[in-house]
């Protein structure tokens, strides 16, 4: 009966569409809904201004997807950075594919995919972005259009190493580190670098990337300001890393979030279509969050037993199902038996 109970409170107020209480996984297209504090933002965004190096540790299961997309599309806002992103989630990581030649070339596509979208956007100095893109100033075509023409060719070889070298000599005959510190000198544009390790990826998955890492950056001379390098990862996979390539990073230890916060997710990210003016906190109380809360579980296992508690609290009939649900137990029949 409660669970019956539970999926008719969802229809009540207008989660029946919904896995709730469980947390809304957010891409790249809804990041914006999610729910974090800016004092961690800050603390992330003066670690990045101030370091070229920086790694954020997040407990296996506690959010570091959403966080690395959510600094992700911070980070794009602003117009004097380029930002490098590699979601090796989404990328397929543990498919040990990934050499040295190939990942070459998957940075200097996105680098050139970075700054045309930079100059499409904001005016830099012309000399320098007609030699990005070996455009010659003949007055035949206007230099907006010859980039439309560019954007439409870098599409087009996403996936060929050879024909996009062909088409742009200028990332050809440029090492990353001689790009990165091109786009500083000339446009005062610093290049940004953020990845996203899998949770349970492969030791030997992590080693080989890491010293492909190595190989590109070690010894090379870039000037500070043109390149930060941001790790999202989890303890563990920091300490593989760092005993293959060992570099002065700047440390982040990612701290778990509250109850409150969790609360204050899934306000912000769940709707209820019958009522556009009220929240999740007109209809369920922190509470099932707070007596469920810990540590030492993943933000899964804890929405789990929150769902659990729900089901609890509704072992009544159908009738007593109220519209906001407290910790509080229906059944009235219960209640005068006890008494």
């Amino acid at each position: 009966m409660s669970k019956s109970n539970f999926g008719y409170w969802k229809e009540v107020v207008g989660l029946e569409e919904y896995d709730f209480p469980h947390l809304i996984k957010l891409d790249e297209a809804n990041i914006r809904l999610a729910r974090i504090a800016q004092s961690r933002v800050s603390e992330i965004r003066k670690a990045i201004a101030t370091n070229r190096l920086v790694d954020i540790q997040v407990q296996p299961g506690w959010g570091a997807t959403t966080l690395f997309r959510y600094m992700a599309d911070n980070v794009k806002n602003n117009k004097l950075n380029l930002s490098v992103l590699f979601d090796f989630e989404k990328d397929n990581f543990q498919d040990s594919d990934l050499s040295e030649k190939d990942f070459i070339f998957q940075v200097k596509w996105k680098l050139a995919n970075g700054i045309l979208d930079i100059m499409l956007t904001h005016a830099l100095q012309e000399c320098y972005m007609f030699e990005v893109f070996k455009f010659e100033d003949t007055g035949e075509k206007p230099w907006r259009a010859y980039m439309r023409e560019k954007r439409r060719e870098l599409n087009e070889c996403m996936g060929n190493s050879k024909r996009f070298y062909e088409s742009f000599p200028f990332f050809a005959d440029m090492e990353i580190t001689e790009c990165v510190d091109y786009f500083l000198k000339n446009f005062q544009i610093q290049t940004i670098f953020m990845y996203l390790f899998p949770r349970e990826a492969d030791e030997d998955d992590v080693l080989d990337f890491t010293g492909i890492i190595k190989n590109i950056f070690d010894g090379k001379q870039v000037a500070p300001a043109a390149i930060r390098e941001v790790f999202f990862l989890t303890p563990k996979m920091f300490q593989m890393m760092r005993q293959c390539y060992e570099r002065p990073y700047m440390h982040i230890q990612y701290q778990q979030y509250s109850a409150a916060e969790i609360y204050g997710m899934l306000v912000n990210t769940y709707k209820l279509s019958d009522n556009t003016s009220a929240t999740i906190s007109d209809v369920f109380e922190q509470d099932f969050i707070s007596c469920v809360y810990d540590k030492t579980m993943t933000l899964d296992e804890i929405m789990k037993q929150v769902e659990t508690k729900i089901i609890s609290v509704l072992e009544c009939e159908k009738y007593e199902v109220p519209y906001k649900l407290t910790m509080k137990k229906y059944n009235k029949k219960t209640e005068v038996e006890n008494e």
